[in-house]
């Protein structure tokens, strides 16, 4: 399965991002370096989003992030190669161009932190 990859998840987790749906994958940042894995128990989201600093970061799939982006308004496009989207209130179009070799929930990962970066949407409460 496709997930973000560790530092987009690093910085989702930064902004307060917390996905109303459940993750399969976790990352694990050792100080050497980060590992991706699926926890054999089920592990509370409470509990993760606790021990962030200790360097635990949830890994999402394309679906949760899609889910996360605003609906109500808003004209959301997946051409396949970019993801696109055009704010209400007569913004400008917001087009987040896929690289190469990078996963579809990467290019989700990068349009909602570029939406938190232009305070058009925000997570902290």
């Amino acid at each position: 399965m496709k997930t973000t990859n560790f530092e987009l998840s690093k910085k989702l987790a930064e902004i307060g991002f917390k996905a109303e749906r459940s993750y399969d994958y976790l990352w694990e940042h050792n100080g050497i370096g980060a590992t991706r894995f699926k926890p054999n128990t089920m592990i509370e989201d409470d509990y993760i989003y606790q021990h962030i600093s200790n360097g635990f970061y949830p890994a999402y799939d394309l679906e949760t992030l899609l889910d996360a982006l605003p609906k109500k308004q808003w004209d959301i496009k997946n051409c396949g190669e970019m993801l696109s989207i055009l704010p209400a209130a007569g913004r400008a179009r917001i087009v987040v161009v896929k690289k190469e070799n990078e996963s579809l929930a990467d290019t989700a990962a990068r349009l909602l932190l570029l939406l938190v970066e232009k305070n058009i949407i925000n997570f902290k409460f």
